[in-house]
């Protein structure tokens, strides 16, 4: 299947036939389960995307949505009231939920990136040129087939195409960071297998007690005796990033497979390009990237990222800040492309897995970097402030190329 992004920044508003086809694909959203009993989702999503197919701009800013979609006072403060930011999280983790669990076979898949309120729609096959979208960004590696198109308009789509991909080339310039950084994942045959923590959690189970009144009231030993441990379970953290990846891949029609890490052996990851999920309870993070210079480390009841290189420096998880490690192997001791994403926390976790599926994150993260940085083995440390266990922004505190 042939994918592409289409900017939703028309000059006119979407013609009736590709509108239809949005809208279409917006009633499968809000009908399925990740939608279906979260309301304010719904109405969020259902009003960017019309007003989005209208070319209803106005519309999309953050107090005008907070004012006809949450009701608040046209005049509120955006800067001490976050209830639209907070929204638009959530709402793109339900998408990526969504598009995870249907898979790839979507006409038009729909998308709301970081820092914005306009939705985006990429195409299975891409939209005529007469549509009016002032703005096409064709994938790479992908071959446009002319019977999608009128013959012009598959003409301006190849031209698109070779700018696209020999552009760079030619003028000694670089395709995007986040394309640079997946390529060797995106090239390889086989499916990328995404690797997820495997906490060891405990249940109460007693034929004595079978309720939380119950379980209060019994003696300790009494307590200790029906736990019972278990591995059916994901942190919230790793299933955020494991959402913003599943997107990128579903999006990039990337096939992966997806295992928890007690379920997976050296073996598995000798075979497959692999993304490695959460730090202290995935044992295949602490192992694969435990030699390297950035490390995850736990100092008496302390989650840190030291650096062995100069052992003065450290970054601690405290209860307003988490950081996350990024590490992308291509010499790994698997003998194929690795990398790790993972935080000391929750919130770090779900940081690494938004920074490494976001363009904008990978371009700013990048733009300084060495001209042949994706042909290198890299560590990026990150930070952001957190609210819970969810994250703020990412700021980029150290990066290593080797």
């Amino acid at each position: 299947m042939t994918s592409g992004i289409v900017s939703t920044r028309p000059v006119d508003r979407m013609p009736d036939q590709h509108s239809d086809i949005v809208l279409a694909e917006l009633e499968r959203i809000l009908a399925s389960a990740s939608f279906r009993q979260a309301k304010r989702s719904q109405d969020f999503l259902r009003y960017i995307v019309t007003n989005t197919l209208e070319a209803h701009y106005d519309a999309l800013k953050e107090r005008v949505i907070g004012a006809v979609v949450f009701q608040k006072p046209i005049d509120y403060d955006t800067a001490d009231d976050s209830a639209v930011r907070v929204k638009a999280s959530e709402l793109r983790k339900r998408l990526a939920q969504f598009y995870m669990e249907t898979g790839l076979d979507h006409p038009v898949t729909i998308a709301l990136p970081t820092g914005s309120y306009v939705p985006e729609f990429r195409w299975a096959a891409t939209p005529v040129v007469e549509t009016g979208l002032s703005e096409a960004i064709v994938p790479p590696r992908r071959i446009l087939s002319a019977r999608l198109f009128p013959w012009i308009g598959a003409a301006l789509c190849a031209a698109a195409l070779s700018v696209y991909l020999f552009g760079p080339v030619w003028a000694g310039t670089s395709r995007s960071a986040l394309d640079q950084f997946w390529q060797p994942v995106f090239d390889s045959p086989r499916p990328v297998l995404l690797c997820v923590a495997s906490p060891v959690m405990f249940g109460y189970y007693s034929s004595e007690i079978s309720n939380m009144h119950q379980i209060e009231a019994a003696s300790p030993d009494m307590r200790v005796s029906g736990l019972i441990p278990s591995r059916d379970f994901i942190g919230i953290g790793d299933a955020y990033c494991l959402a913003h990846l599943s997107g990128l891949f579903v999006a990039r029609s990337k096939a992966m497979q997806i295992r928890q890490g007690n379920e997976v052996t050296f073996a598995d990851l000798r075979n497959s390009p692999t993304v490695l999920i959460g730090s202290f309870t995935n044992q295949w993070t602490m192992k694969m990237t435990g030699n390297l210079r950035f490390t995850f480390q736990i100092d008496g009841q302390r989650n840190s990222i030291h650096d062995q290189r100069n052992p003065s420096q450290r970054w601690d998880e405290t209860p307003g800040v988490d950081y996350a490690l990024i590490s992308r192997l291509f010499d790994s001791r698997t003998g194929d492309m690795l990398i790790g994403a993972a935080g000391l926390g929750h919130a770090g976790t779900e940081l690494a897995g938004e920074f490494i599926a976001n363009r904008r994150y990978m371009d700013a993260a990048f733009h300084a970097a060495p001209r042949d940085w994706n042909r290198h083995n890299l560590q990026i440390v990150l930070k952001t402030e957190k609210v819970g266990i969810t994250p703020g922004q990412a700021k980029v505190v150290a990066i290593w190329y080797w």
